[in-house]
């Protein structure tokens, strides 16, 4: 059979299904301040998310062992509601719901493929498809303290971000990926900054309130989600230091969501050959 979903540190099925409530519950403090904060427009979008992500598996008889993890629906339904424009109408995250599980069951098993994060792909077609611009923006604070409220549903401040960011790196491992997200934002502020010096002006965009927490939302959330990002710590850096300067040229033209979708999606296209140039042979192996 073709191994080719489970990270290195994941020897079975049942691990990968803790991992999965591990990263449901590092997602915690987003969920429930978007709950708190946006009420009945997150959960509807959150319930049409999950309905989405299980629908398929429910039908498809094949699919439902393999694909058909309550804990990774969740997750993925959380992520899907999160990312989506506050206010957006609850067939929006459905859709994205069907596409990814589906894109998952149809394609994720193929040599052929690069384990795509199908996740920023859907949300790829998605911006590419709204005629109008995307862009994240704080409406206005609740307090003083680290809470905002913004035009998408991950906008609810640092402090439920920061939290997040936390718990997903002790609870998914240790640590583990733990480069991905340090180079991301590291190299983002380093091109930046380089932008600014060499046309003498500072680049303010990614420094703001919103570029600052989408940022963070893609190094913590999107670029170190294990199905796929790179087996090596050689690799996991490659692949920090590509997320990072691809959102840092979207940020300086001002587009800090397409930033975030993008750049997880260009990453993941790059996962097999950095696998294969630091461990000489190929990501998947029969088992």
């Amino acid at each position: 059979m073709l191994n080719v979903s489970l990270p290195p540190h994941i020897a079975s099925r049942y691990r990968l299904k803790q991992l999965n409530i591990r990263r449901l519950a590092a997602l915690a403090p987003l969920v429930f301040s978007a709950l708190y904060l946006f009420g009945t427009g997150f959960l509807y979008s959150l319930l049409a998310g999950l309905a989405g992500s299980v629908i398929l598996p429910l039908i498809v008889k094949k699919w439902r062992r393999n694909f058909l993890d309550l804990a990774e629906a969740v997750f993925t339904a959380s992520v899907i509601a999160l990312l989506m424009p506050a206010g957006v109408y609850w067939y929006y995250p459905l859709l994205a719901g069907v596409v990814i599980s589906g894109a998952r069951a149809l394609l994720s098993e193929k040599d052929r493929l690069a384990p795509l994060n199908f996740m920023a792909l859907t949300f790829a077609l998605f911006v590419l498809a709204t005629p109008e611009g995307l862009a994240p923006v704080y409406h206005w604070s609740t307090n003083s303290g680290g809470w905002a409220k913004g035009n998408f549903y991950f906008m609810t401040g640092w402090l439920p971000l920061a939290l997040s960011l936390v718990l997903l790196l002790l609870l998914t491992g240790r640590l583990y990926k733990v480069r991905i997200l340090v180079f991301s934002l590291l190299t983002a502020g380093i091109v930046l900054w380089l932008t600014g010096q060499m046309a003498g002006h500072p680049v303010t965009s990614v420094f703001s309130y919103a570029g600052l927490q989408a940022l963070l939302f893609l190094s913590g959330i999107l670029a170190i989600d294990n199905h796929y990002t790179p087996l090596t710590g050689w690799g996991q850096t490659l692949y920090g230091l590509l997320t990072g300067t691809v959102f840092a040229l979207f940020a300086m033209k001002g587009l800090l969501y397409q930033g975030l979708v993008f750049s997880a999606l260009t990453a993941s296209l790059f996962t097999p050959f950095l696998d294969c140039l630091f461990t000489g042979g190929y990501r998947r192996s029969k088992t």
